[in-house]
């Protein structure tokens, strides 16, 4: 069964939870959908690699 979570906090996108998985990430103060946590953790890669 898929159950409404909450909004992303970044975009607005919807998060759901199915069957206990969470369709993105909560952090305890933040919630993202799957598609920032993916944006974010490419941001945080591409700021870590020296040209």
């Amino acid at each position: 069964m898929k159950e409404l979570v909450g909004i992303c906090n970044r975009c607005g996108i919807e998060v759901y939870c199915e069957n206990g998985f969470l369709d993105g990430h909560h952090d305890g103060e933040e919630l993202l959908c799957k598609l920032c946590v993916l944006k974010g953790n490419k941001a945080k890669h591409m700021s870590a690699v020296s040209f």
